[in-house]
């Protein structure tokens, strides 16, 4: 007997440690699989800030971005244009020289306009010349243009004038001996390019924007390889600054928008947030404040009816008789 009761209390010993390390396991398994899906829920939490964070950033970066890139295609001009000019001559028929000055009609562009409103621009025609014995016995010579709109309007004229540099008989026969070797192979050539500074701070006119430009060279004698209208804009301040230096002004530009940005959504967030809870804040007191007022009243109610309940009795005047 006394084996058979050892047995069992040892069997039921034996069960309850087995049930109690299963339930110790069990509870150890269950706090691993809390703390592993809190770990997991906290980890894709901040993954999905991060992920929101970081596309906001590059959003605003973007933004910043176009917003200078804009900017600078709308402030800053063209630096320059070049257009080429064929001069045509008319001939007379009885001699060998032209009858008129030689001139070309040069479009600027088929649109309303070109150039920038309140722009300076500066307005060169280089002429390539031979240093041909016509060339140098032709002395001085004026070159106009004409600047007109799209209708024909007549907006601006100009001319000036210019001739051959002059070279000696022995500097030029010492300079076709020096650079021979180049002459003879066509590396070189016996010209010289005459450049024509017509406007230096031309600015548009916003009635009558320039499309077609009139060139006339006032030679009639006068030879020439080739002729170009070279558009240079005058920039300053600002314009300068971006042109000149395009990477420090696009950091600086990109970096003044990124603030502005950042300034503006926090001005926002704050009114949206602060000033609203402020104001819901505000107003709760005043709500509390106005429930005494009520009580007060109340109780000031029903003292004046029991002021007049007990006021009742003592009001008629019969009863006051009998009881004298």
């Amino acid at each position: 007997m006394l084996m058979c009761f050892l047995f069992t209390v040892y069997a039921v010993y034996m069960m309850g440690l087995k049930m109690w390390v299963r339930r110790a396991f069990m509870r150890r398994i269950t706090v691993g699989k809390q703390s592993v899906k809190r770990i997991v829920d906290n980890s894709m939490e901040q993954a999905f800030h991060g992920g929101m964070f970081s596309l906001i950033m590059t959003s605003l970066v973007w933004i910043s971005i176009f917003l200078y890139v804009a900017f600078y295609y709308a402030y800053v001009p063209a630096p320059s244009y070049v257009r080429p000019i064929h001069l045509q001559i008319k001939p007379c028929e009885e001699s060998k020289n032209e009858c008129v000055f030689p001139s070309a009609y040069v479009r600027l562009t088929r649109r309303h306009q070109l150039l920038m409103m309140g722009q300076q621009y500066k307005f060169f025609v280089q002429l390539e010349m031979p240093e041909s014995p016509v060339n140098k016995d032709l002395g001085m010579f004026m070159v106009c243009v004409q600047l007109k709109d799209k209708h024909g309007v007549l907006s601006s004229q100009s001319c000036r004038s210019n001739m051959l540099h002059y070279r000696s008989d022995l500097l030029h026969k010492l300079k076709l001996l020096l650079f021979s070797p180049l002459y003879i192979f066509g590396s070189r050539e016996e010209k010289q390019s005459l450049i024509f500074e017509l406007y230096s701070d031309f600015v548009e006119d916003q009635k009558h924007p320039v499309t077609d430009i009139y060139v006339e060279v006032q030679a009639r004698n006068i030879e020439i390889y080739s002729a170009s209208l070279q558009i240079n804009a005058h920039l300053v301040g600002l314009r300068y600054l971006m042109y000149h230096w395009p990477i420090t002004s696009a950091i600086t530009g990109i970096s003044f928008n990124l603030c502005v940005i950042f300034f503006t959504l926090s001005l926002s967030f704050y009114n949206n947030f602060f000033v609203d809870s402020g104001a819901s804040s505000s107003a709760s007191p005043e709500k509390v404040a106005k429930i005494p007022d009520v009580q007060e009243t109340s109780e000031t109610v029903g003292k004046t009816e029991d002021v007049i309940v007990k006021a009742e009795p003592n009001s008629d005047p019969s009863e006051d008789d009998e009881k004298a």
